[in-house]
């Protein structure tokens, strides 16, 4: 269990100085995906002297329960993914495939001209992506997709919660996956947590433009 998102970050910040210790610290990028991953992406920033931004991305939602993904979009709509099981088990159509991902990718617009992010060149960078934690993996999958489309040298994902079960679904995407929870029994990332207060748009854009 984690205090709040700061002292996880400080904890998975440890675990990569051990993990890390051979990388050149000023190839490093800290991509956060928005808005919890923000604290635990500024916290690991800070401890490795590198540079902080977000990678945007959107779950796609049940059209009959919005609390329910199947999938999730970035920026690019090439980097869709969709969950195979869940998606077919819900028969979307595509048609509400196409107003979902049209409907996300406005949000994601809006939200990158509002955070006013800066163009970053990710090519041959280390990158460090990372959250507050996974629930699916879509989302974390989405990110790294977007990543890869900008030829970095690596791409490392670092986690303070990640469900047992999802593990080689993330480490099939990436050079190295580092986390600290690893739970068999999961029913959300909260759990872990002490205080998990939401995260505003707000509070992400003074993070971001502060660093």
């Amino acid at each position: 269990m984690f205090q709040n998102r700061t002292e996880a970050g400080k904890f998975l910040a440890q675990k990569l100085r051990k993990e890390l210790e051979d990388i050149d610290l000023s190839q490093v990028i800290v991509l956060s995906i928005p808005n919890g991953g923000v604290m635990i992406g500024k916290v690991i920033s800070q401890d490795f002297h590198c540079l902080h931004s977000l990678i945007l991305v959107k779950k796609l939602r049940s059209p009959y329960e919005k609390e329910l993904a199947f999938g999730s979009i970035g920026l690019n709509k090439n980097c869709l993914y969709l969950d195979q099981q869940i998606y077919e088990q819900l028969k979307i159509s595509e048609s509400f495939l196409k107003k979902e991902i049209a409907s996300r990718q406005k949000i994601l617009q809006q939200k990158a001209d509002f955070y006013q992010l800066k163009s970053i060149n990710l090519q041959n960078k280390i990158i460090l992506l990372v959250d507050d934690g996974a629930a699916t993996g879509a989302t974390m999958i989405t990110a790294i997709r977007e990543v890869k489309m900008q030829k970095p040298q690596k791409i490392i994902v670092a986690l303070p919660v990640l469900p047992f079960d999802l593990v080689n679904l993330l480490k099939k995407e990436v050079e190295k996956l580092i986390y600290l929870e690893n739970p068999i029994a999961f029913n959300g990332v909260g759990q872990f947590y002490y205080q998990f207060e939401q995260i505003t748009d707000k509070q992400v854009k003074t993070i971001i433009n502060s660093e």
